[in-house]
């Protein structure tokens, strides 16, 4: 083959495709870290959420703290909102570190498997690219070469979108299966306090101020850790 036909293959375009394959390995990547969880993105969505439960008045009438913290929080009768530090309860729920977990490894499992397709095919087309450079490929067999990489360029593309659309799947659904866990603890803890309200606080969320007497974190996270790790046993 003579050292015309890399030009007669069009450099242009092969350099273009090499470039494609370089921003598709990156952009990929990119892509699908785009849905994964950086430490607990899933879980934080409770905190962005506020938490509120409202009882109407009189129906919780009686149903008095049974601990002297949560007494002191119900000194009287018009004092009834308490909140719940929403970072915390993310980080020491035992159901949220076991979702947390998961998701994790979901993760890892699909970076390996599309790190491994993209490696392969990256060097497949640079082999491909160092064949077309030293002129020992004919243009019939580069065109069905280059046909055949834009190809596994869009699989690649394609497994991409899979894998992310899997993980934010998941991901949707632990939230949901996380936020009923947490409502409906606080539904059943709430007949034994008769809060109005329980807010979610988060720093820089939307609650400006909160007074340590009002925070029933540990208390909740505690329960709520008996009572999933109770269910786990039965």
């Amino acid at each position: 083959m003579d050292t015309n036909t890399s030009d007669n293959i069009g450099e242009a375009q092969q350099q273009n495709l090499i470039s494609e394959v370089k921003e598709n390995k990156n952009g990929a990547s990119k892509g699908l870290l785009g849905f994964l969880l950086a430490s607990n993105i899933i879980l934080l969505i409770a905190v962005v959420i506020l938490f509120v439960l409202f009882f109407k008045n009189g129906e919780t009438d009686g149903k008095v703290a049974a601990s002297d913290t949560q007494s002191e929080i119900l000194g009287n009768s018009s004092n009834n909102i308490a909140f719940i530090r929403s970072d915390s309860l993310m980080e020491k729920y035992e159901l949220a570190i076991r979702m947390r977990a998961d998701l994790e490894s979901k993760q890892k499992r699909m970076e390996a498997e599309f790190n491994q397709k993209q490696s392969s095919f990256q060097k497949e087309a640079e082999s491909f690219q160092k064949s077309v450079n030293a002129g020992t490929i004919s243009i019939d067999q580069a065109q069905i070469k280059e046909k055949e990489l834009m190809q596994k360029q869009q699989e690649l593309i394609d497994l991409n979108q899979t894998l992310s659309g899997s993980l934010a799947k998941q991901e949707y659904d632990l939230n949901i299966e996380l936020l009923d866990s947490i409502s409906g603890f606080l539904e059943r803890y709430n007949k034994e306090f008769g809060f109005d309200f329980i807010l979610g606080y988060s720093p820089g969320g939307g609650i400006l101020y909160a007074s340590d007497k009002k925070d029933i974190t540990t208390d909740v996270i505690k329960k709520m850790n008996e009572s999933y790790l109770k269910g786990k046993d039965e």
